[in-house]
């Protein structure tokens, strides 16, 4: 019997029988394999489906043991922090309880400090980065479309990257002062 013609198994959806065309693919396959998109996202009865839905299953299976595993070390480091801390190991001005922490932060959401003193930190980072933006993004272009620029800047700017971001740090305070101008340039240089 010619399996290639309408009226064969791989049209109807043959018992035990293995197909790679549409037609068995869409229907399924009882004890049969199917190599076809349908099967694989419907699966079959005593089949395999080599598809999208056994990826997606196990893909979920994965991202939650990896969920969990990752979720190991901040465990140990609050344990270790509450042990530390609560056996007096280091003094409370350097590490003071997880309790006396969040009391504080408590403190300081309901007095509204801490709303100030956010809305503070990002402006400054929103400064900095939007000067860094304009300033990159602007050079970027003129570099990327100028060989001659490109080749200008590239030695300055690949010997500047070299240099750690924490010996920037005292050039800029002398700079700029101890004010918000130099805070603004640290989030400048490090975007």
């Amino acid at each position: 019997m010619n399996i290639l013609k309408n009226d064969g198994p791989a049209a109807g959806g043959g018992s035990g029988g293995k197909a790679h065309g549409r037609a068995l693919a869409a229907g399924g396959a009882i004890g049969g394999k199917a190599h076809g998109r349908a099967l694989a996202a419907g699966g079959g009865i005593g089949g395999k489906a080599h598809g999208r839905a056994l990826a997606a299953g196990s893909a979920n299976i994965n991202k939650l043991g990896w969920t969990a595993l990752s979720l190991i070390l901040p465990a140990m480091i609050l344990l270790t922090w509450l042990y530390v801390a609560g056996r007096g190991l280091v003094p409370a001005l350097l590490l003071p309880e997880p309790r006396i922490v969040m009391e504080e932060f408590s403190r300081q959401l309901t007095a509204g400090t801490i709303i100030g003193d956010i809305s503070i930190s990002l402006m400054r980072i929103l400064k900095g980065y939007g000067l860094a933006v304009l300033f990159g993004g602007g050079l970027g272009i003129v570099m990327g479309m100028s060989i001659p620029a490109e080749r200008f800047f590239s030695l300055t700017f690949t010997s500047i990257r070299q240099i750690p971001m924490m010996a920037w740090v005292p050039l800029l305070v002398m700079w700029f002062g101890i004010g918000e101008a130099s805070k603004v340039a640290v989030i400048f240089m490090a975007a």
